[in-house]
């Protein structure tokens, strides 16, 4: 039995890549274990309420699986995780420090300053400006 979950994406418009679309509701990476080799975990999707569709908003800088996300002054921040294609290789979580930052505005990556440590699995707290990753593991499986 397969229980995977699909999701069908309208195809991309040619306008799309010139008009700035506002996001509603972002999927932002993942991983699907049974099929690595396929790109998840580097794509962004969109669903757009008022007309019922999914379609791909950004493609992130690296493949992320285990991360967290938060929405804050126009911008999407991506904070650890671990890469899906090491995941399938090492046969386990390889958590990242790094974090990466899209101005939704201009629809630019930037990265930003890495966590001191690397966890996948946490939290994050957005709290006067200030982004605070809690809790999580290491690649050691240590908790924090």
């Amino acid at each position: 039995e397969d229980n995977s979950s699909s999701i069908k994406l309208s195809p991309e418009s040619p306008s799309m890549k010139i008009k700035k679309v506002k996001p509603s509701i972002l999927v932002i990476g993942g991983m699907n274990p049974r099929h690595v080799q396929t790109g998840m975990g580097i794509e962004i999707l969109n669903y757009n309420c008022k007309k019922d569709k999914w379609m791909k908003y950004s493609i992130l800088p690296a493949a992320r699986h285990n991360h967290t996300a938060a929405f804050w002054n126009n911008c999407v921040y991506v904070i650890g995780g671990c890469d899906p294609l090491e995941t399938k290789q090492q046969n386990r979580y390889i958590a990242k420090r790094s974090c990466y930052k899209l101005d939704t505005n201009k629809q630019q990556w930037s990265s930003i300053q890495d966590m001191k440590f690397k966890r996948y699995d946490h939290g994050l707290a957005l709290i006067s400006g200030h982004i605070y990753a809690i809790g999580g593991q290491d690649d050691g499986e240590r908790c924090f």
